[in-house]
């Protein structure tokens, strides 16, 4: 492998977390599955953390009103 090449590099792996917020659940479909998904995604940063993987939580803002 060429040391350049950062897409198949997978000696530092690290934790993404997309969007993981209430307004996530707003969707009729995921409320049922709120509080396993949040489970999951806690244990599975907990773990994470714990074997000195870097955990990212990236999450977007938007007003109330949608305007944003």
């Amino acid at each position: 492998m060429d040391a350049t090449d950062s897409t198949s590099d997978f000696r530092h792996p690290a934790l993404l977390l997309i969007d993981l917020q209430r307004g996530f659940f707003a969707d009729p479909g995921l409320t049922a599955w709120r509080q396993q998904i949040t489970a999951n995604c806690n244990r599975l940063a907990a773990a994470a953390a714990r074997a000195g993987v870097p955990v990212i939580s990236v999450r977007t803002v938007h007003k109330d009103d949608r305007s944003t």
